[in-house]
């Protein structure tokens, strides 16, 4: 079955549509054309779903994930212009920061719970991007992108003076 297909059943079946929270009926109406298979993503969190004896988690689907990292990359660098090649950076960063357990538990984005760690690892990819592609202001490159990334994060952290 191609995926055309599977996306055709799903409609038809009205799997695809505006629900308001991640339930066992998504998930057995998403899954039927392959059970025990199925993409699902959402803007928002949702609680864990148990079914035949599999766990499924609702992926979180939002923008948060690729432009705070795409910003602090181009600031960082001092990118002159956005270049598709680094959106395709900062997806491809993104991608990198699945793990083989977040596959397994349905997830096609990894934790929202790294993002400090994944906005680091995707400015890092687009500020090399503009290097590599010679759109940058900001010179030398630094050694270590990654690291240069999470210096310039704001952190939330106040000292507390008593």
């Amino acid at each position: 079955m191609t995926l055309q297909t599977l996306a055709v059943r799903l409609c038809k079946k009205k799997a695809v549509a505006v629900v308001r929270r991640f339930s066992i009926n998504i998930v057995v109406t998403v899954t039927s054309p392959l059970p025990g298979r199925a993409i699902f993503a959402s803007g928002s969190p949702f609680d864990l779903v148990e079914y035949n004896g599999k766990v499924y988690t609702s992926g979180q689907a939002n923008n948060a994930y690729i432009f705070p990292g795409l910003g602090l990359g181009l600031i960082m660098s001092g990118a002159i212009r956005v270049h598709d090649d680094m959106l395709l950076a900062a997806s491809e960063a993104l991608t990198a920061e699945v793990t083989h357990e977040n596959f397994d538990k349905g997830l096609i984005y990894p934790p929202f719970t790294n993002i400090r760690k994944i906005s680091a690892h995707i400015a890092a990819r687009v500020a090399a991007k503009a290097y590599e592609l010679g759109l940058v202001t900001h010179l030398p490159q630094p050694e270590n992108l990654v690291e240069y990334a999470e210096s310039c994060m704001y952190n939330p952290n106040y000292q507390s003076y008593q």
